[in-house]
């Protein structure tokens, strides 16, 4: 999945219906390319955590890949890169995930 733009309180609720969608499919990881994030507010965030829970709670997990600088500060100023696993390149974040 990759989220351009910004992931916020206007984006949010279409992200999370796909994302709904896929898991209700049976998909139950999950690599979120942020590399084209520009801007990501608390609920932006919020939907991330949920994500995250809801993939552990099928069996699975799910790997951030990329973000600019601004949008892994703020994941380390909140406490989230205790939360999330972060990967650079598509292959560390597919391979984290068993994917390949």
């Amino acid at each position: 999945m990759v989220v351009r733009g910004d992931l916020d309180m206007a984006t949010v609720p279409t992200f999370k219906t796909t994302m709904s969608d896929l898991v209700a499919s049976g998909a139950n990881r999950f690599v979120v390319d942020m590399s084209e994030v520009d801007h990501a507010d608390t609920t932006g965030l919020g939907i991330l955590v949920w994500l995250h829970k809801t993939a552990e709670q099928a069996g699975g997990a799910i790997c951030l890949l990329g973000g600019p600088p601004q949008f892994r500060r703020v994941l380390e100023l909140t406490g989230l890169t205790q939360l999330f696993e972060l990967r650079d390149q598509l292959t560390e974040a597919e391979s984290f995930l068993g994917c390949v």
